[in-house]
């Protein structure tokens, strides 16, 4: 889906959940050919030279597509660990990612420091998705684009109908499952 965002292009990117990623973590879900979706959906839209940013970079899943396709890349992420994984993993004769740890609701950049931002499998995981788009449109250069992309399953798939049961079964016990930003984004969108 396209829309255009106060001047900018966003693009919303849903990826079909594919298999597991042998070197990811065991909870993580590989999106299979949706990462080459993400990349090559993005670099259409970018002039050069583009200023890339992955917020969310993690053991690089997107930032190596990117990558690949020759643009440059600023990766950040509150996990130091994760980055790790992806520094290591970075083959020395190619370009490597610029990492920087940080987090999404402050990001340690400067304003209009990207042509581009990526965040793909992050803001359900942000405490305040608000201030994390703030950011995103702060660090965000004129005309640039912004892609978010989620996991999507359909409403009557196994895994919607399993969450959906657990879900209930932790709302009897009081508790609540969701992530803060998914809970907040919701509750803005209701």
């Amino acid at each position: 889906h396209r829309r255009q965002d106060l001047g900018r292009l966003v693009l919303v990117v849903q990826v079909a959940a594919g298999q597991r990623l042998p070197e990811h973590d065991a909870a993580r879900v590989d999106v299979g050919a949706g990462v080459e979706r993400v990349a090559a959906a993005l670099a259409a839209h970018l002039a050069r030279p583009a200023r890339v940013v992955e917020i969310g970079v993690g053991t690089g899943r997107i930032v190596r597509q990117l990558l690949d396709l020759g643009l440059p890349v600023v990766g950040v992420d509150l996990s130091r660990p994760m980055m790790e994984r992806l520094r290591l993993a970075q083959p020395a004769s190619s370009p490597a990612a610029r990492l920087i740890q940080g987090d999404a609701s402050a990001l340690p950049l400067a304003a209009r420091a990207a042509t581009a931002i990526v965040a793909v499998h992050v803001f359900h995981l942000v405490g305040d998705t608000e201030a994390a788009m703030r950011e995103v449109l702060r660090v965000l250069a004129p005309q640039g684009v912004v892609a978010i992309g989620w996991n999507w399953h359909p409403a009557d798939s196994l895994s919607r109908r399993v969450r959906r049961a657990w879900r209930e079964i932790v709302a009897r016990h009081g508790a609540d499952m969701r992530a803060p930003g998914l809970r907040q984004m919701e509750a803005h969108l209701s």
